[in-house]
């Protein structure tokens, strides 16, 4: 009251009323009809609200973030460039026919040697691009917003005075980075996970994983020995290649229409998601067999076959172990039990996706992440009441899913390169790659009769294993890799390269074509399970895109005391 009958505080609000009357939102109201304009002016009045004001704010955001990133590593957030050094050949140099102008980074011989600058600003760029693209993509109704992080990764690779901040980005942290955005989503899949549906469906699991996989492998093997003139064991190398299917697309696309209650009624997203990762499993393992006979390593072909179900067993092995762990950590009554939580769940993610490339056991790592969040998940049901519509650790993994999924999918565009495609071989690759795909959609369909789909549903998953992305993009330049750092002649040379022109044709067409697809597909042939009344007023049950990024008490995802949970994880 007494600052009220101040004088300057009514002079002040004489001033509010007067002077900034004009530009402010409570004194302006919007008609009841109105126009483009009528909603953009009253959007840019104080303060700034609607879709515009969220622009404004992202815009503050991608600035803020830069000056921050600036701010702590200037060297490094500065636009950088790429030149090309050229270095003494510890190989014999008549292996290296191909000029160094007509080569990528990705296979480039080994007397080259690409260095750049500004590798911090060209994962700026990457994750900021693919975020609005993401989002404007998203605007498209039924279209999934990786297919725009996708292109605007290939954007940044393909466009000449955008390419060297693209290729500045050190290849180690962005294959790390990418690891760390799967291990989310894969997490995120295991925790969604039906075990009930899984137990029923466990055999059309195996039959899934691998009848398509080894029909796509043998018939691209055949069709390129007959169309590329390739070689009978560099075409069935050709086949393992591009016989997997990509996690990092299909989990979560099955994954949103999952959260809209398609097809979960019998199971179909366990299904897919499930066998996903055996699917990679056994064409690295074929890829690696194939691999050591081309190229003659040095590790014996037993093992070199024994070591895919090795690794395989591995991950699962681990993934329980993880799993089993994951019920007792944190201590029940932890003040913080659902933060600690968190952390543990993404650090027996991370461990063993991260480590099994270093221990040189790729297959196990996917698996044992899976594993680790399926068996957590089985337990924290059972012993802590949290039921897949009620588990609290959901929204905070949506939250760095949200995060990681520009810059996943960003960073897979960015190792496209169009540039590496040659023109000639174009025509008969795509034929090879079709094919292949024909009969791939075949066997997926066959292998799930028997597990109570109706055809149209039967119909709908062989259009669900058909995206190509990630394991594409780390081993499809491996071939031409090895040819180069063996000294394999420049036949081999040449014949890797195509295999690389094949894999980057895979990649541009069936990662956003069998995105796309999924999303369009699911309402026409898949059955809804419609939500309950409660469920529909619950923020779990709304689709992950649509979920709102608020806790319930209006707080962080992650409560400091976490008091509630506590008492049920007590009880």
């Amino acid at each position: 009251v007494a600052e009220m009958a101040d004088p300057s505080y009514a002079c002040t609000q004489c001033c509010n009323r007067t002077c900034y009357k004009w530009c402010l939102v409570e004194r302006h109201r919007l008609p009841d009809d109105p126009s483009t304009a009528q909603r953009l002016r009253h959007d840019l009045l104080c303060p700034p609200h609607g879709r515009t004001g969220r622009l404004l704010a992202g815009l503050a955001a991608v600035l803020l973030l830069y000056a921050a990133l600036w701010s702590l590593f200037p060297e490094l957030s500065v636009p950088g460039t790429c030149v090309t050094v050229q270095l003494p050949d510890s190989t014999n140099s008549s292996n290296s026919t191909i000029s160094s102008a007509n080569q990528t980074d990705s296979i480039r011989p080994s007397t080259n040697k690409q260095k750049c600058t500004g590798g911090l600003f060209g994962l700026y760029l990457v994750f900021t691009l693919s975020m609005l693209t993401g989002e404007l993509f998203g605007l498209i109704p039924r279209c999934p917003k990786l297919l725009g992080m996708l292109l605007a990764g290939c954007f940044l690779r393909s466009v000449p005075f955008l390419s060297d901040f693209a290729l500045a980005i050190d290849k180690t942290l962005s294959s790390t980075l990418r690891s760390v955005a799967l291990c989310i989503i894969l997490l995120r899949a295991g925790l969604g996970l039906d075990p009930k549906r899984l137990r029923a469906l466990s055999l059309h699991v195996g039959l899934l994983a691998f009848a398509p996989c080894l029909t796509e492998a043998v018939t691209i093997g055949i069709v390129s020995h007959l169309l590329l003139k390739l070689p009978w064991a560099w075409g069935f190398l050709l086949g393992f290649v591009l016989a997997a299917v990509s996690p990092a697309v299909v989990v979560p696309s099955m994954l949103a229409i999952s959260s809209e209650g398609y097809g979960v009624a019998k199971g179909i997203p366990t299904l897919v998601i499930a066998a996903a990762s055996v699917d990679d499993v056994l064409a690295i393992t074929g890829f690696g067999v194939l691999l050591s006979i081309v190229f003659g390593s040095g590790e014996s072909l037993a093992l070199t076959i024994a070591r895919g179900p090795l690794e395989a067993l591995l991950g699962v092995v681990v993934g329980i172990v993880l799993g089993l762990l994951l019920w007792f950590l944190p201590p029940a009554g932890h003040r913080r039990f659902v933060f600690y939580r968190f952390c543990f769940l993404v650090a027996c993610g991370l461990a063993p996706l991260l480590g099994s490339v270093v221990l040189k056991l790729p297959g196990a790592g996917a698996l044992a992440c899976l594993t680790a969040a399926f068996v957590a998940a089985i337990g924290w049901r059972s012993r802590d009441g949290w039921t897949d519509d009620k588990n609290p650790l959901l929204a905070p993994v949506d939250v760095c899913w949200w995060i990681a999924q520009p810059m996943l999918f960003g960073l897979i565009g960015v190792e496209v390169d169009v540039g590496s495609l040659q023109a000639d071989a174009i025509g008969l690759s795509l034929a090879a790659l079709g094919i292949g795909l024909l009969l791939r959609m075949v066997a997926s369909f066959i292998a799930v009769t028997g597990a109570g789909f109706t055809v149209r549903e039967r119909f709908f998953i062989p259009f669900a294993w058909l995206p190509k992305a990630t394991v594409q993009a780390a081993i499809g330049p491996a071939v031409l890799d090895t040819a180069y750092r063996t000294g394999a002649g420049p036949e081999a040379q040449a014949m890797g390269a195509q295999i690389l022109t094949v894999s980057v044709l895979a990649i541009v067409l069936t990662a956003p074509l069998g995105a796309l697809l999924i999303s369009l597909l699911a309402p026409r042939l898949l059955s809804r399970q419609v939500l309950s009344v409660e469920d529909a007023n619950d923020p779990d049950a709304i689709p992950m895109d649509e979920r709102p990024h608020e806790a319930e008490d209006g707080g962080n995802y992650l409560p400091v005391d976490g008091d509630d949970y506590d008492k049920g994880a007590a009880a």
